[in-house]
């Protein structure tokens, strides 16, 4: 790590929630350094159901089944989505997977599900989900006998970056730069 950053983490500029950076800020997740170009807030519905016509078909009374997050959740090649609440509309409940396959959430991925009891569209599931391009997600879900038809919501922020080296990165702080450091889920 470089010393400009090292003295920004010392001086607690690392600690700022994903929602307050904006363009010129820096952004290190898995030692790559982005500048943000742009960033605005980022809200995702996706529906889940036994019928046709929904985003990720399901099968009524369904336990602990894996399902692919639909592929607009994955952002552009210059892209980076941070996700930081999930809901869940309808009578079912959802474990998220980052990357897909791999259980997040609870102590070494224990089933613990999501409900709508524990989180909605309007009291979000608090989470911190990086989502890099071309990386794919999902979800597990339990469903009862009579499901039909249901929902998941994703809350947070969209960003188009650029992908910067260290010495940049140092320019940028030293200038007077945000800095964020992150860990990405996959």
């Amino acid at each position: 790590m470089s010393e400009a950053i090292s003295k920004e983490i010392s001086a607690g500029k690392k600690v700022i929630d994903p929602t307050q950076l904006q363009p010129g800020d820096v952004i290190s997740l898995d030692s790559i350094y982005y500048m943000i170009l742009t960033e605005e807030p980022m809200y995702y519905r996706f529906t889940i159901g036994t019928s046709t016509g929904v985003d990720v078909q399901v099968s009524a009374g369904e336990n602990n089944v894996e399902h692919p997050f639909p592929t607009n959740l994955s952002p552009e090649t210059d892209g980076l989505y941070w996700i930081g609440g999930l809901g869940v509309d309808g009578n079912f409940s959802m474990m998220y997977e980052y990357p897909f396959g791999t259980r997040r959430g609870t102590p070494h991925g224990v089933p613990v599900f999501i409900d709508s009891t524990m989180a909605s569209k309007y009291d979000p599931y608090p989470v911190s989900i990086w989502i890099k391009p071309n990386t794919k997600g999902g979800f597990a879900d339990n469903t009862p006998s009579n499901f039909v038809q249901g929902a998941i919501w994703a809350f947070g922020m969209k960003f188009k970056v650029q992908v910067i080296p260290a010495t940049q990165a140092n320019a940028l702080i030293a200038q007077g730069a945000n800095f964020y450091k992150g860990v990405s889920t996959f």
